[in-house]
């Protein structure tokens, strides 16, 4: 998919195929459109840096490399985390990517958590900046 400077790839699900599968189009104006994914794809969500596309397929979250630039170029589709055992959400993110896109969040199952409670910080953007800066903010 070729796009000008103007344009900004956008991600979006649709059945428009008959199966409901993951594009990237160009936004503003949607004139061009690539399949990302095969054999389903939803919960799409770009790495901060705007290189990886992330989305959940076939009970696995996957990855694609994204080449950036005029010309959008998604690579082969890789799995770096299978999603058994995590709790999905209808209508909401089920994960979030870490700012630097080696990390996830996801909620586990009660059932697969392991014994272990909910963790309960008060104030926990104290704790964290003290953690971080040593607290010199």
């Amino acid at each position: 998919m070729k796009l000008e400077a103007t344009r900004t790839p956008f991600a979006y699900t649709s059945n428009e195929s008959g199966s409901v599968e993951l594009y990237v189009t160009s936004f503003p104006d949607a004139q061009a459109k690539s399949v990302v994914s095969r054999g389903g794809g939803a919960e799409q969500r770009w790495s901060r840096d705007g290189r990886e596309l992330f989305f959940v397929s076939s009970g696995s979250l996957n990855v694609v490399a994204v080449t950036p630039g005029p010309a959008f170029s998604p690579g082969n589709s890789q799995v770096p985390c299978p999603l058994a055992g995590y709790r999905r959400a209808r209508n909401r993110q089920q994960y979030d990517v870490s700012p630097d896109g080696q990390r996830f969040v996801m909620i586990r199952d009660r059932a697969n958590a392991g014994g272990r409670g909910v963790v309960y910080v008060e104030n926990w953007f104290s704790e964290l900046r003290a953690k971080v800066d040593g607290g010199k903010r």
